[in-house]
């Protein structure tokens, strides 16, 4: 898939995401999110969170019960000069590397209901 539906430029970066069980998003702080929705699909979303060390864990998701949802942990990015206030720690979407955006589309892809004439 084409990164179409990214409104911007990917990063140069070689960042690494490994699919994990689960993570629980307690106490961490929401730097990424993002949904998007398709005629007749269900809605997809991808959150990322920050932890008290700086590890990033992202995760796909949707209310559709024909969807899964999958967690990784996420290496590579740079978030140290990220300004941090209680309100908001944001990345934005020029900072979502291509294997972080790859990997959020192929999942959109999977559980998207093609029409079979």
């Amino acid at each position: 898939m084409n990164n179409s539906i990214w409104d911007s430029d990917e990063p140069n970066c070689n960042a690494i995401i490994d699919i994990i069980d689960h993570f629980s998003a307690h106490g961490m702080k929401r730097v990424y999110g993002r949904g998007d929705k398709f005629p007749n699909q269900s809605a997809f979303n991808m959150d990322i969170w920050k932890d008290k060390n700086n590890h990033l864990f992202m995760r796909f998701w949707s209310r559709g019960s024909d969807v899964d949802t999958e967690s990784y942990e996420i290496f590579g990015i740079n978030i140290d000069d990220l300004s941090i206030s209680k309100e908001k720690v944001r990345l934005s979407e020029d900072r979502i590397p291509k294997e972080v955006r790859d990997a959020y589309d192929n999942w959109m892809i999977a559980y998207m209901k093609f029409n079979t004439y």
